[in-house]
């Protein structure tokens, strides 16, 4: 027999239960070279960047991009954005980040971007990382090595000369530049959030009825 207090427990499975889903969520890394070894930046003519990926088998939202920058030069700030894909080049803006500058004279370091804005990634789907030159140097560091690890992979990257209407290269000059994306899976409902919801809604249920007798 299902006493008042066990009804008042299954209620609580409710919240329970709609607060479980989202700590099951994990980060992933979608893709990573960032623990390559920096080996240069753009030429002063270079005024904006851009490298390409290609998103794993799941939707995620974005929960983080990671770039290395040269702090070599005090001036040099850098805006990036994250675009689709058109043609093999970047299409439509889609997220905008805050511009930051590197520390002076810090050399190669990581550096986190953020912005105000979210974004939910589509799975198997390639998209750009493109950096905006704000000062007179190029800060944003390239590799000599292709390697790279997660779930999705690194793509061609891109640079050009014009703001307004970029003429991208093609073929891509330089190398692959330094980044980390990382996402958080879009997942269905756990078998054991939904039973709790269940649960819930069945003390609930009994809850109210003995409360109206």
């Amino acid at each position: 027999m299902i006493t008042r207090v066990h009804a008042l427990a299954l209620a609580l499975a409710l919240p329970a239960g709609l607060f479980l889903a989202p700590a099951l969520a994990r980060a992933d890394v979608i893709v990573t070279n960032t623990i390559e070894t920096a080996t240069g930046t753009d030429p002063t003519y270079i005024v904006t960047a851009a490298q390409s990926f290609t998103t794993g088998t799941q939707s995620e939202n974005l929960s983080g991009v990671t770039v290395v920058l040269d702090g070599e030069f005090g001036d040099s700030s850098v805006a990036f954005s994250l675009s689709s894909n058109s043609g093999g080049l970047p299409g439509t803006q889609l997220l905008v980040f805050d511009p930051l500058t590197p520390i002076f004279g810090s050399g190669f370091d990581d550096y986190t971007l953020s912005s105000g804005g979210s974004l939910t990634l589509a799975p198997d789907t390639t998209y750009w990382l493109v950096a905006t030159y704000l000062g007179v140097d190029p800060v944003w560091g390239y590799t000599d090595s292709s390697a790279f690890s997660g779930s999705g992979s690194l793509g061609s990257w891109t640079n050009a000369t014009g703001l307004i209407l970029p003429n991208w290269a093609l073929p891509a000059s330089e190398k692959p530049y330094l980044m980390e994306i990382d996402g958080s899976p879009v997942s269905a409902p756990e078998p054991a959030t939904l039973a709790l919801f269940g649960l819930g809604l069945v003390g609930v249920g009994l809850s109210r009825r003995r409360l109206t007798r």
